[in-house]
């Protein structure tokens, strides 16, 4: 959820209250404790060994939030996201498969497709992404026109 979001659907209009203010605190670590487990992936994960930095980011030991996470995911292929997470399910599985951890296993629902009726819905999904980039500007057309001293003024 949006810092500003949230703000607004818990400000005090009749004064401060104390519920509010817990409500809006435990909201916000908690959006912050998620963010924070998305960064230390980035970096506990790795596969460097080049310094004694990257060896300490190896090793070191990881919030538990975070390490469920990569349990799920690596015992069952299990990624998810909660209603207000600020990373999708797909940013995750990005990092997770970018840092090279591997599900041991799939979800067993997939199997309830048929061949052809599977082939129909990623035919279809791989449709929907590139119908999707192709409306996307070029990376230069959108640098030219949000990228420029001009727009910014």
């Amino acid at each position: 959820m949006i810092v500003v979001t949230r703000l607004i659907q818990l400000f005090p209009f009749g004064g401060i209250s104390e519920a509010v203010v817990s409500r809006y605190n435990h909201l916000s670590a908690v959006e912050l404790e998620r963010i924070r487990d998305f960064i230390i992936l980035h970096y506990k994960a790795t596969e460097r060994d080049d310094s004694p930095f990257w060896r300490h980011c190896r090793d070191m030991e990881v919030p538990d939030s975070l390490a469920e996470r990569i349990a799920l995911f690596r015992e069952a292929g299990v990624a998810y996201q909660g209603p207000d997470d600020l990373f999708r399910v797909d940013s995750w599985v990005q990092v997770l498969l970018g840092q090279r951890i591997e599900p041991r296993s799939w979800h067993r629902s997939g199997a309830l497709m048929g061949p052809a009726q599977l082939g129909q819905a990623l035919s279809d999904l791989k449709s929907n992404i590139d119908s999707a980039v192709a409306r996307m500007p070029r990376h230069q057309d959108f640098l030219d026109r949000f990228g420029s001293a001009e727009a910014a003024a």
